[in-house]
């Protein structure tokens, strides 16, 4: 049998009732994909700003146990003290604090120790530099202390020192308190140390 006009009307009615996707479908289609993506982009937005805060919270983290152990290094070398002055880069102490590293343990030789705010790097550097007086030749070591340190602000105690009891204890206790304050981009963390 030939095909002809009215036998291919009649064999092929599906393609005459063959439905297409109407423009309100594919709005709506559009619609629910445009929903969904702004779903995925604020999840994943949400997540980045969660693992920066988490960053920061771990580098906020490390840096106060940088200057919490700066704290007690310096607290060591006042107590220590015999003669402390401020400078324009750091701090110089005069005493009997000599840390042998390692083990990190304080000796009582007597030592010349200088604080150094090295600003020629980012974060600063802020380095214990001690030189020990008793050692032929004088001994000189180098330790970092604390990173992003941008000042260091002491204050001497309110009352003035009394020569110590012994003479032979040159390291003895002789001021109430010493204030020290780092100074870092964030706010300054303060504490306050006996001598």
């Amino acid at each position: 049998m030939t095909p002809t006009r009215n036998n291919i009307a009649t064999t092929a009615p599906y393609r005459l009732n063959a439905r297409a996707f109407t423009a309100v479908e594919l709005i709506a289609t559009l619609a629910l994909a445009t929903v969904l993506m702004a779903a995925v982009l604020s999840i994943t937005g949400n997540l980045a700003r969660n693992l920066r805060s988490q960053k920061q919270t771990q580098n906020h983290s490390k840096q106060t146990l940088w200057l919490n152990a700066a704290h007690k290094i310096i607290a060591t070398d006042l107590l220590h003290a015999q003669q402390v002055t401020s400078t324009k880069t750091g701090l110089h102490i005069i005493g009997y604090a000599t840390i042998n590293n390692p083990p990190n343990n304080t000796t009582h030789h007597p030592v010349h120790i200088d604080y150094i705010i090295d600003n020629s790097e980012t974060p600063t550097r802020l380095w214990r530099q001690q030189h020990q007086l008793n050692t032929t030749p004088a001994r000189t070591t180098r330790q970092l202390v604390a990173l992003g340190v941008t000042d260091i602000q002491f204050t001497t105690p309110l009352t003035d020192s009394a020569p110590p009891d012994d003479a032979n204890n040159p390291s003895a206790p002789t001021a109430s308190e010493y204030s020290i304050t780092l100074v870092t981009q964030q706010p300054p963390t303060r504490e306050t140390h006996p001598p």
